[in-house]
């Protein structure tokens, strides 16, 4: 399924073996530059690769695999045959009970190589790329994999990936001679790094960060992820079928639909997010929404459970300084039209008639990537920076590449321009 990020998580292509072994022996090799803070990254949605090693072959579709075999389940191939494209679909979701307020899923679903760069498909190219600029991979640059099927609830548990990460940020800390780390994160990334923010003191958050860095932000969440849920697509249906029931079987997939209200950053009830020939809908009523396009019970109040959630609600100032980089001027979707009534039958697959677009970066808007206007006057009060920077015609996420890959044609004066904060820091 393609989620907010495959355009974030780029295959390098044509990257040999080799090539990835001579970087990996160079970077061993090489010494950081002590000028230069200390950066922790952490990617968008589906950028970390997902591994599986366990034991459950009871699944329907699941007979690939040996018991017990360490399989990389994502990024899925392109070209899997039904089956096997069930088995990984059986093997991500996650389901939801809201009367104990439980979440189910297999035990084995896990990333690679937390703390490097080896578990992102573009790792290669950022190894690559900043070790020209003086950042050595697990010296001075480190990555954070993570399992991005999750929301805030699983992340902030004991032991759960806010505490890998400020560990790592520590460590990144002690190795670089006390040196104040950047937090760069790009798409999801920057939510799961604010979230993670909000849950630390004011007196940590001092001691260990020089600068967060969100590379195309969905703050406000994104009618991409609306998208994928519902499968408006024009894949065939089988092919839409699939992406409906990934994407309703992920948490993450909830947590950053378009968020409703009043202010210019948000969805407001003059905003539709999506029309049928005899309903309009608005992100204020996405419960119903949801309830009329077929989805469970269990998964309309995950949606309410999520959307409830306090820190993208509130949307507080980090409190640390902070920089942001968005695209603008390429058509983002605002609304949806459909051809068909929605009348709750399961699982129904919607015929996309058109779409209203509005400036964006193709994936994220403009108006959720600028929230962080919000914040101007408590950063000022607070004695922190903030900095938000648009780039016409960037496409989503690309200011994380110095040179033109895949998508990303053009990125233009993006990722100079992050480069000179990041040096600054």
């Amino acid at each position: 399924m393609t989620q907010i990020d495959k355009m974030a998580s780029i295959s390098i292509v044509t990257i040999t073996t080799a090539l990835l072994a001579l970087t990996a022996l160079s970077a061993a090799s090489e010494k950081p530059n002590e000028d230069l803070a200390p950066i922790v990254h952490i990617p968008g949605i589906t950028a970390s690769q997902l591994w599986y090693n366990g034991t459950h072959d009871y699944l329907p579709n699941c007979k690939l695999t040996k018991p017990g075999e360490d399989v990389k389940i994502w990024p899925a191939s392109t070209n899997q045959p039904p089956d096997q494209a069930l088995c990984t679909i059986e093997r991500m979701t996650i389901t939801y009970n809201p009367t104990n307020k439980q979440f189910t899923y297999l035990d084995g679903v896990h990333p690679i190589d937390f703390g490097g760069l080896s578990g992102y498909d573009y790792g290669p190219y950022m190894r690559k790329t900043y070790s020209a600029l003086g950042w050595v991979p697990e010296k001075n640059l480190f990555g954070i994999t993570y399992d991005w099927r999750f929301s805030s609830i699983q992340m902030e548990a004991p032991g759960g990936l806010y505490q890998q990460i400020k560990e790592l940020i520590e460590h990144a800390y002690t190795t670089n001679n006390n040196r104040k780390v950047i937090l760069q994160s790009c798409s999801f990334g920057p939510t799961v790094a604010y979230t993670f923010l909000q849950k630390q003191t004011q007196a940590w958050k001092d001691k260990y960060i020089s600068l967060f860095v969100a590379i195309a932000p969905l703050w406000s969440g994104s009618t991409y992820q609306m998208k994928e849920l519902m499968a408006l697509s024009k894949q065939s249906a089988f092919e839409r079928q699939l992406l409906r029931l990934l994407g309703s079987g992920l948490v993450s997939t909830y947590w950053i639909l378009p968020r409703a209200g009043e202010s210019k950053y948000l969805w407001s009830n003059e905003l539709p997010l999506l029309e049928t020939p005899t309903q309009v809908y608005y992100a204020s009523n996405t419960t119903q929404l949801l309830v009329d396009a077929g989805f469970t019970p269990e998964q309309v109040a995950l949606y309410e459970r999520l959307e409830k959630l306090p820190e993208l609600k509130t949307f507080a100032p980090p409190g640390v300084n902070t920089y942001v980089n968005y695209g603008t001027d390429v058509p983002t979707v605002k609304t949806f039209h459909i051809k068909e009534t929605l009348d709750g039958t399961p699982d129904f697959l919607p015929t996309l008639e058109k779409e209203e677009t509005e400036s964006g970066d193709g994936a994220v808007a403009v108006r959720s990537s600028i929230r962080v206007e919000e914040w101007e006057d408590a950063m000022k009060k607070a004695g922190k920076t903030l900095t938000v920077k648009g780039y016409k015609g960037l496409p989503h996420a690309c200011c994380m590449f110095e040179h033109p890959q895949g998508h990303c044609k053009d990125p233009g004066p993006c990722f100079n321009d992050m480069l000179a904060a990041m040096k600054a820091a």
